[in-house]
């Protein structure tokens, strides 16, 4: 018995015969199947702003009885030594007898964008963290650069600035040499929280 020939798919000829539409087709479905897989990834590592929050407080200073945050700090009488340079929150360790405050700042060294965690601990500022930056010369995580303002008691000063400032209020640091945007952009942060910290403590408003 002669094998019955099969008849072409319609779909099939009708690519063939339309090579242009054909392609577009092929590449819009990819497309959509790379999108919808993107999607679906970001939705599993999405992070809510609360939860980048806690995760980074965390990082910052590992407490168990959690942060309690600092209100109205616009009702204290803080000046920034740099108008880029902002104390955008405030937060206070909730666990009985300890005295730790982390503070977020924001600020423009070489680009803006600068965002850091400064962990103060019984006055004292212990660790600084960056958040985000889109700083090239990673001046913001550099250690001997950054051990200059911890250990010094931010009630005894007037906040910091580098050697390469304009300004003479404040305890001076050494700026890292061919990085003095992003040097004086983490010491104008770390003035506004020392002097934050400071207003804070002493009642200042």
């Amino acid at each position: 018995m002669a094998r019955k020939e099969r008849k072409p798919n319609k779909l099939v000829v009708w690519l063939k015969d339309h090579p242009m539409p054909a392609c577009v087709i092929v590449l819009s479905l990819i497309a959509l199947i790379a999108g919808l897989l993107l999607g679906g990834v970001n939705q599993l590592t999405y992070q809510s702003p609360e939860e980048k929050l806690a995760k980074n407080l965390s990082k910052a200073y590992e407490s168990d009885a959690g942060w309690t945050k600092v209100e109205n700090l616009s009702d204290y009488n803080v000046s920034p030594s740099d108008s880029s340079t902002a104390l955008t929150a405030a937060y206070k360790s909730a666990a009985e007898g300890k005295d730790v405050y982390i503070y977020t700042t924001s600020a423009k060294g070489y680009k803006s964008g600068l965002e850091l965690m400064i962990v103060v601990e019984n006055d004292k500022i212990i660790k600084i963290m960056k958040t985000s930056s889109s700083e090239t010369m990673g001046v913001e995580s550099k250690e001997s650069f950054l051990n200059q303002f911890y250990n010094v008691d931010l009630t005894t000063i007037d906040g910091f600035r580098t050697n390469k400032q304009k300004t003479t209020v404040g305890k001076e640091v050494s700026a890292v040499s061919s990085a003095t945007k992003t040097s004086n952009a983490v010491a104008s942060s770390v003035d506004i929280v020392a002097k934050y910290h400071k207003a804070i403590k002493g009642g200042n408003k």
